[in-house]
């Protein structure tokens, strides 16, 4: 390996002078390694290799300025010698190979000094190694999610395209918009859409049941995209038609995970959600799909919606009022953005003069892709939380530096003689300061090559950890050549800028005391009497910083850690711990609409006989759920202040016991009743923030409203329930509606909500077998509790108030290891006052109390300075927070109240040994 490795680098030099010497300088290099790795093995391979590269980087370069005629030198020596020291040809450098050599052999003189400390050499690359291996895992996440780009052709040329939702901010489209958008040939050379990221059943041959991630796209997706199947075809026009054979391309991460990479792949029927499909192709090699994070299995044609989707998926192709579909455009050549946005507008003017119910008030908004990542309407949260966790990181990483600079400081002081001497001899103190400065930039490159190895851990552990949420996302973590960059430079910056304040301090002593060693304290590079600590010293400030960034942080991780505790105990509106829930989909197992309502009504009623069993309620969305479906609606007499006279609104088909069953009150009117069924009048049923918002009146029962693009489709409400938790539990009151599930043509997906009158773990089991002794085929996608079910509602505040506080506890662990290496140089700094107090009759806990108060009084500067940038910070984490200020004074004071015990206890050991110090000893020491 190393050999190849050295081949590569003789390519610096130009082919020339590889045919005269190369063969030569091979043979010298495999000795001087063999020799190299018998005698000093690791260190002695190190040194070697720093030899390489000093040779290479002054011998290739003027090599080559000869080659082009800028520069010409005199060779002393061409031939290859083994006596000579030297692997390649001895050369009168010029100023700059000087500067070269000089590096490399400050290098080479670092690594032997810090062999020669272990200890320190260690310490100092574990701490720089936490720092810069946090930093480069969360930038790996955060640049796969944000800035990494996606593998499209000429992306310039591409633009996204989005309708305005209710609300006037650009959101999907539907299907038919899409065809028009796509017949503007005069400014697309192709446009394409896609339902992206839903979730699928796949039944492998085995007869394993999984869950998958398709997308539905049109035959011009990979065209569009400038990207080609690594197998088989993809999609033709054709398939964009309902009734047309349904095919699909599976993703080449699935081909692998599913199919093992089987080359036969292509041609196979698969079954997903019931439906059979053929595969016809294998999707781009490293291509996962056009949104960062969520990654796809399979693409599914458009033909394949009804057998796959079922009934919604087709009509949804027709309708204009189901805003389903991503769409990307392609620009032709010469045509910018500007222009497809004119295009875009006059389509919008048109399409509201077509379908006023509909689209007026719609835009239709053009965005180049550059300019996207997840959506428009998100991407401002999504890089918030990138900023936020990198800024998080980026704290951790400067209390690190900290210490680095307080140990580089404590080292200096060490060397004080040495340093002395060398300016005695003549060395100037530009010189020093490399000197100084090449050895904390190599401690923090040998730090950074350990934070990359613990960034890869943390990344695998961070895509093992699936938060449970109900989306399809997908982490990488993985290091590729821009997390290496991003890790070097950190490296290089961390080394440069927080080695640089210390060796310019020591590399500027006073000679004479420096050279006599006299009895006395160096502070800041200086040896001045002996005076305690310094409250302006840079060792102190350093203190300071740390103590103030880690309140700041363990703050944050306080305010969050109170928030998720207030969100746990809020009032829900129902007894989340009396209840026991399993969800299904029966299309996936092949189930038209009346089919699947049967089977669940024969499950009510199998599960309402099962002991301990009270009451059994049946609905399309669980209390207390992030996703679910939503309805655009007009209510009549009510006009929204803006947008285009319709509201979205989330919504449920539930039966005639779910109400009774979770104990929520009917207000006013009527609760659902068998009577309520398809041919009967719509009715509906509202909860009280729907009836306040819309008709200013929670006696809204007799009122109407209608679906948006459906002039016919009036709702009559029959009852107000009072409101519970819709979303999430520290969510403001939500409008919702409820329809009776006799009515519900489509529903397939339904939960069963058992309440018991025990632990309802125990009706979970009971629930699951019932359903398989009905239809084992029937895939289950959730069955626990409803206690479970809520927590999971909670994952998003719960995984950030775990990562905030791992940050903060990695914070406070560092600058506790940061006081402790303080107080314990400083004291064996001291040693000699210290025996003398002792000597001359202080005692020993007047030593100790000394110390720890000069410490303390430093870190009580930090807590202050900490808790006024908490006073700062906090107000950006006000949006997240439930039931808290982010000034708490709770929260604030706990956490300075805990650096102090921290405090007290790093300063406690060394101020211990201080006490303790015999006189006598110390005096000879000294």
């Amino acid at each position: 390996m190393q050999l190849w490795l050295f081949r590569v680098l003789l390519r610096a030099f130009p082919k020339d002078f590889r045919r005269q010497y190369g063969a030569g300088m091979v043979d010298l290099f495999r000795a001087r390694l063999e020799r190299a790795m018998k005698t000093r093995r690791f260190v002695g391979v190190l040194e070697f290799w720093l030899e390489i590269l000093r040779d290479l980087s002054s011998s290739a370069l003027l090599e080559r300025l000869e080659q082009w005629g800028l520069k010409r030198h005199q060779r002393i020596a061409r031939t290859p010698s083994t006596e000579s020291g030297h692997i390649l040809p001895t050369i009168i450098a010029g100023k700059r190979g000087a500067v070269v050599e000089s590096i490399f052999l400050d290098v080479r003189q670092s690594i032997r000094r810090l062999s020669n400390a272990p200890g320190f050499a260690a310490t100092t690359v574990l701490v720089v190694a936490l720092g810069i291996g946090a930093n480069t895992a969360i930038f790996s996440v955060v640049d796969s999610l944000l800035f990494r780009p996606l593998p499209w052709a000429n992306p310039d040329q591409l633009v996204w395209i989005y309708q305005d939702s209710d609300d006037g901010e650009p959101s999907s489209n539907s299907y038919p918009a899409y065809r028009d958008m796509a017949a503007h040939t005069d400014v697309f050379s192709g446009v394409t859409s896609m339902i992206n990221g839903r979730s699928a059943r796949y039944l492998s041959n085995e007869g394993v049941s999984r869950q998958v991630t398709v997308t539905w796209v049109t035959s011009g997706y990979l065209s569009v995209l400038g990207l080609s199947p690594s197998r088989g075809r993809w999609f033709e026009p054709s398939h964009d038609v309902p009734g047309a054979e349904p095919v699909g391309v599976v993703s080449h991460q699935a081909w692998l995970r599913l199919f093992g990479g089987a080359d036969d792949v292509v041609g196979r029927s698969v079954r997903l959600n019931g439906g059979t499909i053929s595969l016809i192709g294998v999707g781009p090699e490293g291509y996962a799909g056009a949104i960062p994070g969520v990654e796809n299995d399979f693409w599914l044609s458009i033909s394949s919606a009804g057998p796959v989707g079922g009934q919604f998926y087709w009509d949804t192709l027709e309708r204009r009022t189901d805003h389903w579909f991503l769409t990307i455009g392609r620009l032709r050549p010469g045509v910018s953005a500007d222009q497809a946005q004119a295009a875009m507008n006059l389509l919008a003017e048109n399409l509201a003069d077509d379908y006023p119910d509909l689209n007026a008030g719609r835009d239709i908004t053009v965005f180049p892709v550059r300019s996207v990542r997840q959506h428009p309407a998100g991407d401002a949260e999504l890089f918030s939380a990138g900023a936020v966790l990198m800024g998080v990181v980026g704290l951790v990483l400067l209390i690190a530096c900290g210490n680095l600079a307080n140990l580089l400081l404590a080292r200096a002081s060490t060397r004080s003689r040495e340093i002395a001497v060398r300016l005695a001899l003549g060395a100037t103190r530009r010189r020093l300061v490399q000197y100084l400065l090449t050895e904390s930039v190599t401690l923090s490159l040998a730090g950074g090559v350990v934070g990359v190895a613990v960034a890869a851990v943390c990344g695998r552990l961070l895509v093992a950890f699936r938060p449970p949420i109900p989306l399809p996302i997908t982490l990488d973590a993985s290091v590729d050549v821009r997390v290496l960059l991003f890790a070097v430079t950190l490296s290089l910056f961390t080394g440069v800028l927080f080695g640089l304040a210390p060796a310019l301090r020591a590399s500027n002593p006073e000679l004479v005391p420096s050279l006599k060693a006299a009895n006395e304290v160096l502070i800041l590079g200086r040896r001045q009497p002996r005076r305690g600590l310094r409250w302006l010293g840079l060792r102190n400030i350093l203190v300071m910083g740390q103590v103030a960034v880690s309140i700041v942080l363990l703050v944050g991780a306080g305010l969050l850690v109170r928030s998720l505790v207030n969100a746990q105990s809020v009032q829900l509106g129902y007894a989340p711990e009396d209840f026991a829930v399993l969800e299904a989909d029966v299309s996936e197992a092949g189930y038209e609409a009346t089919a699947g309502r049967q089977l669940f009504t024969e499950l009510r009623l199998r599960v309402l006989g099962l002991p301990g069993i009270q009451a059994v309620g049946l609905t399309t969305r669980l209390p207390t759920t992030a996703s679910g479906g939503s309805s655009t609606l007009e209510v009549e007499g009510y006009q929204p202040a803006t947008g285009t006279g319709s509201v979205e609104v989330i919504y449920a088909y539930v039966d005639t016991d779910y109400f009774t069953t979770l104990r929520i009150p009917v207000l006013f009117g009527r609760n659902f009743g068998d009577d309520d069924r398809a041919n009967t009048e719509r009715v509906a049923m509202v909860n009280e923030t729907f009836a306040l918002r819309y008709f200013g009146t929670a006696d809204a029962v007799g009122r109407r409203y209608r679906h948006q693009g459906h002039p016919d489709s009036w709702v009559r409400i029959v009852g107000v329930v009072a409101d519970y938790k819709v979303r999430t539990p520290d969510e403001a009151p939500t409008p919702m509606f409820f329809r009776p599930l006799n009515q519900g043509m489509g529903a397939s997906r339904v939960a069963a909500i058992a309440r018991t009158a025990g632990d309802p773990k125990n009706a979970v089991a009971m629930m699951r077998r019932e359903l398989r002794a009905i239809d084992a085929e029937v895939p289950v996608y959730e069955a626990g509790t409803m206690g479970d079910h809520v927590a999971r509602a909670l994952a998003v505040p719960r995984v950030a108030a775990t990562l905030l506080g791992v940050f903060g506890g990695l914070a406070l662990l560092l600058a506790s290891l940061g006081l402790y290496a303080v107080v314990t140089f400083v004291v064996s700094r001291r040693s000699t006052e210290m025996g003398i107090r002792v000597a001359l009759g202080a005692s020993g806990s007047n030593v100790f109390v000394m110390v720890v108060r000069e410490m303390m009084a430093v870190v009580g500067v930090g807590v202050t300075a900490g808790l006024a940038l908490s006073l700062m910070a906090t107000p950006m984490l006000e949006s997240i927070l439930f039931g808290i200020e982010p000034n708490d004074l709770l929260t604030m004071t706990s956490v300075a109240g805990l650096l102090v015990v921290v405090a007290l206890g790093a300063s406690a050991a060394p101020a211990r040994r201080a006490a303790h110090v015999d006189p006598m000893s110390a005096m000879r020491a000294d």
